[in-house]
């Protein structure tokens, strides 16, 4: 049995293990990559640089948007609690795929630096 086609396709209300372990390894890779986006990459260093602007002694809107386990706990409380229609499985799927991409492309560099 194929488990991430049923996952990724909707189904009915209920779900079994497998279906909701594959789910929760989609919404853990998509929230690492928004909070990779938040965190580090290029394109949001603008909203890091303005948060410290707004928070020189980065106590708290600074300090949050440049902390990767604070950032993913409330992006996570938003992927859980918002309903799934405004965060669609799709758009999970999308930005889970896109961390995974950065990590298999980590570990080529890693491995390719060993070898």
């Amino acid at each position: 049995m194929t488990v991430l086609p049923r996952v990724f396709r909707p189904g009915p209300a209920e779900l079994s293990i497998d279906a909701t372990v594959a789910e929760l390894l989609v919404d853990a890779l998509a929230v690492a990559r928004v909070t990779r986006l938040v965190t580090e990459d290029e394109i949001s260093r603008p909203l890091r640089e303005a948060s410290v602007k707004l928070d020189p002694s980065m106590n708290h809107l600074g300090y949050l948007t440049s902390c990767p386990s604070c950032v993913s706990v409330w992006v996570a409380v938003v992927f859980e609690v918002v309903p799934r229609k405004y965060v669609p499985r799709r758009l999970r799927a999308a930005l889970a795929v896109s961390e995974l991409v950065w990590v298999v492309r980590g570990v080529n560099k890693a491995l390719s630096r060993k070898g």
